[in-house]
């Protein structure tokens, strides 16, 4: 199995990011193709280049060992392999980097309370670590100590006031932790609630998945039987032509059943993958919630959509799913054309054109205008994109 295959596109495009040198990346791409065609790959982002080598990375098997590849060269192997080689192994050590408070400190009181005697050494690193960061902090508070003592009049204060300004910064050094700590607990509790709220959406998608396949085997076995039918009832006798209507009348409304069945079962798939792309919307990237102060997209801040003749003829050609993966963009674009989720690429000597990535073939063009209008102008297959461009700029 492929390394980031358990990852989303967007989890997968973060990780080639944070992993990768632009430099690889842009080898990567270069080598395997992935780009789409007329595109300079040097003026392309490292997030832009991730995401083309994403595109391929689940359906080409030879992208996908190839950025393997690329990753246990430029990474190396993991010292933490082992430590990670079980489910309760790699659950702890989950829980120690995002949920503890105090890594080292958990960390060397695990290996002291549980480890065997031969890690007695690790734990003395540990706790030497956690002096030395002691030691750096009252270093620091006495160097900021001085400079203040020279920054001010050569008359020394009185006792009162040194005790004064002291309890004074104490006070506001708790308050300052205690609001740390809880902007801490809240942003793991989100973070906490979105894992819970995607792995659900993950189990009911694939028991939904598993129940369409079974309907449509069902479907399948009832359309064979069915034709089996068919074919001895123009070969029975009367009395066995009317057993076999009989039998046949019974398959066609199994048959019925099944596809009414298998037809719910495709609605309810598609309700469930909108859940699970909200879901990894939703989920801050990284493990990491909005810090407070941090700005929000205005609601106020609508962009009326504005749907050309030429789009409207473009998606003529597209099914159902398509147009409404490509409506819900919109919706996203016209909250905010900036989001990162709508992966927004411009469009090659063509200014203020962007492309949208729809599906893996299917790429949304639109144009962004004078005071925020957002002109969304054609629905085109990947393919097309380079003849586009040209039909464009003439």
């Amino acid at each position: 199995m492929a390394y980031l295959s358990p990852l989303s596109d967007d989890q997968r495009t973060t990780f080639l990011v944070v992993s990768l040198p632009k430099k690889s990346l842009r080898r990567l791409v270069g080598a395997l193709g992935t780009a789409p065609k007329g595109t300079r790959i040097e003026k392309l982002s490292p997030w832009e280049l991730a995401w083309t080598l994403v595109d391929f990375y689940e359906s080409d098997a030879e992208v996908a060992g190839e950025v393997d590849r690329v990753l246990l060269r430029e990474v190396g192997a993991s010292p933490l392999a082992s430590a990670v080689a079980t489910d309760d192994a790699g659950a702890a050590l989950t829980e120690l980097v995002l949920r503890s408070q105090d890594p080292p400190r958990d960390l060397a009181w695990a290996i002291l309370s549980s480890g065997p005697e031969s890690a007695g050494d690790l734990a003395t690193e540990l706790v030497q670590a956690i002096i030395e960061e002691f030691d750096a902090a009252e270093a620091r508070a006495k160097e900021e100590e001085q400079a203040r003592a020279e920054a001010e009049p050569t008359a020394a204060p009185a006792p009162e006031d040194v005790a004064e300004r002291i309890e004074k910064e104490t006070k506001s050094a708790k308050r300052s932790r205690a609001r740390a700590l809880k902007r801490a607990g809240d942003m793991k509790s989100r973070v906490a609630e979105l894992e819970a709220a995607l792995a659900e959406a993950h189990r009911s998608l694939k028991a939904e998945r598993q129940g369409r396949a079974d309907a449509e085997t069902e479907s399948v076995r009832a359309i064979r039987e069915r034709d089996e039918i068919r074919a001895r009832l123009g070969e029975g006798t009367a009395g066995e032509v009317v057993r076999l209507q009989g039998e046949l009348d019974r398959a066609e409304r199994r048959l019925e059943g099944l596809e009414d069945k298998l037809g719910a079962a495709n609605d309810e798939n598609e309700r469930l993958s909108g859940e699970l792309r909200e879901a990894q919307q939703r989920r801050p990237v990284g493990g990491q919630a909005d810090a407070p102060g941090e700005e929000r997209a205005d609601p106020s801040a609508w962009s009326l959509p504005v749907f050309t003749a030429e789009f409207y003829d473009s998606i003529k050609a597209w099914d159902r799913k398509i147009l409404r993966i490509a409506f819900e963009k919109i919706v996203r674009l016209a909250e905010d054309w900036r989001h990162p989720s709508l992966r927004a690429i411009p469009l090659e000597g063509l200014a203020g054109h962007y492309r949208i990535r729809i599906a893996s073939d299917v790429r949304l063009i639109y144009r962004l205008g004078d005071a925020g209008r957002i002109e969304i102008l054609s629905l085109i297959d990947r393919e097309d994109l380079t003849r586009y461009i040209r039909i464009a700029k003439r």
